[in-house]
């Protein structure tokens, strides 16, 4: 999971993104803030289940920002993802990347399985959105460190179905909760 586009944000921000605007997920119940960074734009929250650890968890959701991201588009982010993750790992499989309207714009996802992460000899399962607001390209990831069942699948799906750009003053009820 830590092998794609990372850049990360301060362990103690609830957030990622600038202080004009930031992603927001849906609330997964019992996740902590495991680690997070900063690197002058580019920033990550990784999220574990209270009681796991970076090293050994069963599920993480990663969410990064890459403020002045250029061209680069919601659909090639995606992309990139999963050829990292196909590169990373021998005999993963991949969806094709979908593009879904989101707001504030096009919202790109891929999945892909990976039989036996060399990492950790276990499989992987990765789901992610990518999405962009102005210069600055957001993405989602989650991480199951196993082939994912079918309410794997669904909770990943409800999640990344819930990402949200925010701004300050948002009427939206999940900006409120950040």
């Amino acid at each position: 999971m830590s092998l794609l586009l990372v850049a990360a944000l301060a362990a103690a921000a609830p957030h990622v993104g600038s202080a004009a605007e930031w992603l927001a997920l849906p609330p997964a119940d019992d996740f902590t803030i495991a680690w997070g960074e900063d690197r002058g734009g580019a920033k990550v929250i990784q999220r574990i289940r209270r009681g796991e650890t970076l090293q050994s968890w069963s599920r993480m959701i990663m969410e990064q920002s890459f403020a002045g991201a250029g061209q680069t588009d919601a659909a090639d982010a995606a992309g990139q993802i999963g050829a990292m993750w196909r590169s990373t790992c021998p005999g993963a499989t991949l969806s094709a990347v979908v593009s879904t309207p989101g707001d504030p714009g096009p919202v790109a996802r891929i999945s892909g399985d990976c039989p036996l992460n060399a990492q950790t000899g276990r499989p992987e399962s990765l789901f992610a959105a990518a999405t962009r607001s102005g210069d600055t390209l957001y993405i989602a990831r989650i991480a199951i460190r196993r082939k994912a069942t079918g309410d794997d699948i669904g909770w990943a799906d409800a999640l990344l179905s819930g990402l949200t750009i925010c701004a300050p003053n948002s009427p939206k009820a999940i900006c409120q909760d950040q």
